[in-house]
């Protein structure tokens, strides 16, 4: 085969790889876009609060510093400065709202695109006759894989983490069977 050839083979298939997944995570974002954290947590939730009654009543938490072993000192700027002893976290509570938001979202997002990477490695087997495409799509539905999976990783119960990887592995063991054989 020729070097030109073969450049123009390999940027092909690398083209459909990223052009691809690209299409799958922008048609997501498109139609399901991600929560914001402005619509949980306002602007009240980014002011400073300097006691207790104050930051309980837009809804947050008033938490003393730890004095544990990873406390941070807080630097004395002069003599009479004494450092805060407390403070006020007032997003606390919209912040739980929003990550449960979030994880949901990534949850679904995962789902789009294993199953989106799923239909891909599936029509990468239909072009077999045309290597260049076959394997844009083949890898390019295991790139949506991982970008699915890594999205929602952090999420994932470590069961499912388990079964994930186990039928993605399994599935890949049998398309590489039934087809490369």
């Amino acid at each position: 085969m020729q070097l030109n050839s073969y450049i123009q083979k390999t940027g092909l298939g690398l083209s459909i790889i990223i052009v691809l997944n690209l299409l799958f995570n922008y048609s997501i974002f498109s139609f399901y876009p991600s929560p914001d954290v402005n619509d949980f947590c306002g602007a009240e939730t980014r002011k400073y609060y300097d006691n207790k009654k104050s930051c309980e009543a837009v809804g947050g938490e008033w938490v003393a510093y730890s004095q544990g072993p990873y406390a941070r000192p807080v630097p004395i700027i002069k003599e009479e400065f004494e450092a805060p002893k407390e403070y006020c976290n007032a997003a606390v509570f919209c912040r739980e709202q929003y990550d449960e938001a979030r994880n949901l979202h990534n949850r679904n997002v995962f789902i789009s695109l294993v199953s989106l990477g799923a239909i891909a490695l599936i029509v990468g087997f239909f072009f077999i006759s045309v290597s260049t495409v076959s394997s844009g799509f083949i890898f390019g539905g295991l790139l949506s894989f991982f970008i699915g999976t890594v999205r929602y990783w952090s999420g994932m119960d470590d069961y499912l983490r388990l079964v994930v990887l186990l039928i993605v592995l399994a599935s890949l063991i049998w398309v590489g069977y039934r087809k490369l054989k």
